[in-house]
């Protein structure tokens, strides 16, 4: 898992190209559990089956940070809004 500090600064990179993404309504960062774990949430209007979006449609499973010569790796999780 990532930090909040991680995601926070991967949301504020990346949030314009995940809300280009079809059906992408929203993005946040969202607390994973204990600690200062974190992933940044994509909220879509509606979720597909994996097998019924185009490959270029699909939103990454991470996102890639390069901090002090090395590369962290924040998750994501897609989740359908209002859900």
């Amino acid at each position: 898992m990532a930090t909040r500090a991680q995601c926070e600064k991967a949301l504020r990179i990346y949030a314009d190209a995940l809300c280009r993404f079809p059906n992408a309504v929203r993005c946040e960062v969202v607390s994973a559990g204990a600690d200062d774990a974190c992933v940044v949430v994509v909220f879509v209007s509606k979720k597909l089956p994996y097998d019924a979006i185009d490959p270029d449609d699909l939103i990454p499973s991470f996102l890639q940070l390069i901090e002090l010569s090395s590369v962290i790796r924040v998750p994501t999780q897609v989740v359908e809004a209002g859900s």
